[in-house]
């Protein structure tokens, strides 16, 4: 309950923003999935390019995270104003 509460006090400014951001990012996740561990288990270099791209899809979704997470604190729209 702790848990919840600290981070309803980090992203409660963001409205809807944080929901729906989170189900696209889940959305983009199990639309890949399938054809990933596709290529997986296919073996052979198949095999390496899917680990290749669960390497680049779990990269993407730690930058967005991080992005959303910068912008709830209003950090990143605070430096690009400041850049402008």
């Amino acid at each position: 309950m702790k848990i919840f509460k600290v981070l309803y006090q980090r992203y409660k400014d963001m409205g809807n923003l944080l929901w729906v951001v989170c189900i696209l990012l889940l959305s983009i996740i199990v639309y890949y999935t399938l054809p990933v561990i596709d290529l997986i288990q296919a073996g052979g270099d198949e095999r390496l390019l899917g680990w290749a791209y669960v390497c680049n899809l779990l990269g993407l979704v730690i930058l967005c995270v991080n992005i959303l997470r910068l912008d709830c604190r209003n950090l990143l729209s605070h430096k690009t104003a400041n850049l402008f």
